[in-house]
């Protein structure tokens, strides 16, 4: 059986077209980031090509920070595929 090949942008994708099935509303950057073990550049550029692609919508996500006050963050979440 041959070896199963995943690129960085497919486990991105992965990533952000999950979060539809779990109700969720949307990823940051930084969990990008800890989901797939690459830096804050790399997600970036790659979270840029699925904007510019029309494939990507921005997001306000409530998260709780030390001290226990919520900070609105930006986050990302796919666009339907109305292929």
């Amino acid at each position: 059986m041959g070896k199963l090949t995943i690129t960085m942008d497919d486990l991105v994708l992965a990533l952000l077209e999950s979060q539809g099935a779990v109700g969720g509303d949307g990823f940051t950057s930084q969990d990008l980031m800890e989901q797939t073990g690459l830096g804050r550049d790399t997600v970036l550029k790659r979270l840029k090509v699925l904007k510019a692609t029309g494939r990507l919508e921005t997001t306000k996500i409530q998260r709780g920070i030390l001290d226990g006050r919520l900070m609105t963050v930006t986050g990302y979440r796919l666009k339907a595929n109305n292929d």
